[in-house]
């Protein structure tokens, strides 16, 4: 009976009430609970916060500094058979400058946070927002024409047909 005035509302991993304990969402008591006024606790998790943490090494002290906080992330989403290439060799290439620190941190933040909502606020605090929007739409037109973006991205390999079962 309480959710039928949120059907309407998107949930996001940041007010979600499946985060909260029992006890933080009776803080306002029962009736405020069926109202939602619960959703103005902020959820923040773990990786973001480790991840904030490789942010303002990079910045204050190099991009050597950076390394255990951007290693324990990847660690924890890579299997142990993966880890020598997906972790050590590229965290070993992201620590040799700044700038790729800083490039590795952007990825992992997108990676990590996919479909969370802070994407676009992490952009525009890093003053990327519109050169990602443009990055976006040009391989968005590389999609629709069928042409390679770049070598990671070769859409002329694409079949241009698009294929789905009726049921």
């Amino acid at each position: 009976r309480c959710f039928r005035t949120f059907k309407a509302r998107v949930y996001t991993a940041l007010y979600r009430k499946a985060y909260c304990r029992k006890s933080e969402r009776s803080l306002y008591g029962r009736a405020d609970w069926c109202y939602g006024y619960w959703s103005n606790l902020r959820i923040i998790r773990y990786a973001d916060i480790v991840l904030m943490r490789a942010e303002l090494e990079n910045e204050l002290n190099g991009a050597s500094a950076a390394v255990p906080y951007l290693t324990k992330i990847r660690n924890r989403a890579f299997a142990t058979s993966d880890r020598a290439t997906e972790v050590t060799a590229y965290v070993a290439e992201a620590a040799l400058s700044k700038e790729k620190m800083f490039q590795a941190i952007v990825d992992e933040r997108a990676y990590e946070f996919a479909g969370e909502l802070i994407r676009k606020a992490d952009l525009i605090r890093w003053g990327m927002l519109k050169s990602k929007m443009d990055e976006t739409k040009n391989k968005m037109k590389a999609i629709v024409s069928l042409t390679d973006y770049d070598s990671k991205h070769p859409y002329s390999q694409l079949s241009g047909h698009a294929y789905y079962k009726m049921s």
